[in-house]
């Protein structure tokens, strides 16, 4: 059984942007994904660490919700295919962490083209 592939998707790229924090892919790199995403290709946003830290009125619970609530609202706007935070509070990742919670992400979004 053979499948035919349109012009479109041969051409299609993915293309996976990590930030510290959420909002931090939307901030430096949102214009760009809006130009890639209106030339068909697939842009997928993720923050390695869930936003919990740096308000001075909101609780960390609160804090993760409404980070997480921005997000999904931003890929939806942006017309992304995911926007996703992870759920890490501390920054800095180890080797084996890296193995563990950021590569199984780019072997993901590779299988999934």
């Amino acid at each position: 059984m053979s499948r035919i592939i349109s012009k479109e998707a041969l051409m299609q790229k993915r293309f996976l942007i990590f930030g510290a924090n959420p909002d931090d892919p939307d901030i430096m790199f949102g214009g760009t994904a809006l130009k890639l995403i209106k030339a068909v290709h697939a842009v997928k946003f993720v923050s390695v660490t869930n936003g919990c830290a740096g308000h001075h009125i909101l609780s960390e619970k609160e804090l993760i919700l409404r980070c997480y609530q921005e997000a999904q609202a931003s890929a939806e706007i942006l017309g992304l295919e995911k926007y996703q935070i992870m759920n890490k509070y501390k920054t800095h990742y180890s080797r084996s962490e890296q193995k563990v919670f950021l590569l199984p992400r780019v072997n993901n979004l590779q299988s999934a083209g």
